[in-house]
């Protein structure tokens, strides 16, 4: 069985792939356009992110079985393109288990960032192909393929920023553990 990732390693793999929208800082290409998928969509894609509502905890959650694991994990991707939306990872952080929770610190550092540099990304979530559950100690491990799609970042102002692109059959972690007749976050990783 191969070894959980070390909490500094892992942190380093959610930042490095928070490829969703992220890129070196510099300002898209002279003449760039929307990526193909927004050039041709009838409406004009909503550069300046709608207040909305992060993702409520499916009920199946709270049950230690299989289904509750796999709905967490699933809960805490979902979570996580909504930080990569909305800039905000409070949310996701809120689900962590005590204090721990490699991954969010790195997260909420470049989300900061991003809101200081003044943009944001047009991100539609993961596609989860499969989830796969194992022993980690006492806790759990989900480890799931997934498809990241392309999503464009856009300034304040509603400028076109530049797309990132997709990433198909990536791998997200989440490591977890029940507290308190609940599932809550350990550790993720994005690569």
């Amino acid at each position: 069985m191969p070894r959980a990732p070390r909490p500094a390693l892992a942190a380093m793999l959610s930042a490095g792939v928070l490829l969703t929208g992220c890129s070196d800082g510099s300002p898209p290409a002279t003449g760039s356009q929307p990526s193909p998928a927004a050039a041709s969509s009838s409406a004009a894609p909503n550069p300046v992110p709608v207040v909305q509502p992060a993702p409520a905890a499916p009920g199946a959650v709270r049950s230690r079985k299989a289904a509750g694991q796999q709905a967490f994990a699933r809960h805490v991707m979902d979570l996580w393109g909504y930080a990569l939306r909305t800039d905000d990872a409070r949310p996701l952080v809120a689900t962590r288990a005590a204090h721990a929770c490699g991954g969010c610190a790195p997260l909420a550092r470049e989300l900061a960032s991003r809101r200081r540099q003044g943009w944001t990304v047009d991100f539609p979530g993961v596609t989860v192909r499969r989830v796969r559950l194992a022993a980690q100690g006492g806790d759990r491990m989900a480890r799931a393929t997934v498809d990241i799609p392309a999503s464009d970042s856009y300034t304040t102002d509603g400028t076109f920023r530049n797309t990132s692109p997709a990433h198909q059959g990536a791998t997200f972690v989440v490591r977890m553990r029940y507290v308190r007749a609940q599932w809550r976050l350990v550790s993720f990783t994005v690569g």
